[in-house]
């Protein structure tokens, strides 16, 4: 991936391994993994779980604000 529309389209789309894709691609992404939540709030674990559960809930024709607030949100 090179551009923001690449990304986008890996966002909406989710092919195989788009996660790690989206990691080797925003490096900062990988530290989501080692940042737990508290459960009470949060029971699915990590903020990469997280995240990756608030990407897949986007529609695949929204908004690419929403997709771009899913991913970075708790960044």
């Amino acid at each position: 991936m090179t551009n923001l529309h690449e990304i986008e389209n890996e966002l909406r789309q989710q092919p195989s391994g788009w996660w790690q894709t989206l990691c080797d691609n925003i490096p900062e992404l990988l530290d989501l993994a080692d940042t737990l939540q508290p459960p009470e709030y949060h029971a699915e674990g990590d903020v990469a779980v997280h995240t990756r559960l608030a990407v897949e809930a986007c529609p695949e024709d929204c908004d690419p604000d929403l997709l771009w607030v899913a991913l970075l949100h708790d960044i």
